[in-house]
């Protein structure tokens, strides 16, 4: 009897842990506390990734004592760059970096279906509050440079980037194929923010999806392989061509 509460009790606790929502919350949180660049958040965001190492059960896997040990020299190392002229700011970089880190080997402890489902949540979840957002700021010349102060218009489009990669990656590994709809979603918030650079890559990412589901996933002979590289070809060169004609247009002084 006793044994089978433990169990139980167990499989409860490995399944709160494993939740997709909860896995969610923490990404999500993370990224909007990392976007708004402030000392209160950035200080939140490296709790909130503690927290979560710890909760996550991931510390059980490291050893604590090494871990510690590893700090401590890291910290001692950086102390010289206090009287050069740099600050703290080594040391923070490097004690955040552990920190993020730690909850990042939390969060792939999850089985692969959960981490992907858990960063589509996310990913459509931020894309819904942009286009909510740039739709309140439409009237500024630069809307989703409205939204967080001091960013750029490359600022929240690259936040979707390193994003998307994310879930490239574990789409990639659960179904054997790169995801289409999300890169297009991701080039459609660099379009909004009007930065040349993120659309550039967003397309990049968009482009390889798409090839490497042509070769390896979608044709099934040599005959359908072509006919869609040709497809691809000539989207790519009408996407360009209509980009760099925005692009311009919008380089024009009014």
């Amino acid at each position: 009897m006793l044994n089978h509460t433990a169990c139980v009790e167990l499989s409860c606790s490995r399944a709160s842990r494993d939740n997709i929502y909860t896995a969610s919350f923490f990404v999500a949180a993370l990224i909007f506390l990392f976007a708004l660049q402030q000392p209160f958040s950035l200080a939140i965001g490296l709790f909130l990734s503690t927290l979560y190492f710890f909760w996550s059960g991931a510390f059980k896997a490291v050893n604590l004592i090494v871990l510690l040990a590893v700090l401590l020299v890291v910290m001692v190392v950086s102390v010289p760059s206090i009287f050069m002229m740099h600050g703290l700011s080594p040391l923070f970089y490097v004690c955040s970096t552990a920190l993020v880190a730690g909850a990042a080997f939390g969060f792939s402890k999850l089985p692969l279906s959960r981490s992907l489902r858990s960063l589509l949540v996310v990913f459509w979840f931020f894309w819904a509050l942009t286009l909510y957002l740039w739709w309140v700021h439409r009237a500024s010349a630069e809307p989703l440079g409205e939204i967080i102060p001091g960013s750029s218009t490359n600022g929240i489009p690259s936040y979707f980037v390193v994003l998307q990669v994310a879930v490239s990656l574990a789409f990639l590994l659960c179904r054997a194929r790169l995801p289409i709809l999300t890169p297009i979603a991701t080039l459609f918030i660099a379009f909004l923010g009007l930065g040349r650079g993120s659309i550039v890559v967003a397309f990049a990412l968009l482009m390889v999806s798409f090839i490497f589901n042509c070769l390896l996933f979608y044709g099934k002979s040599a005959l359908v392989r072509v006919g869609l590289c040709f497809l691809l070809f000539l989207a790519a060169v009408l996407f360009i061509t209509v980009g760099f004609y925005f692009l311009v247009m919008f380089s024009l002084p009014i």
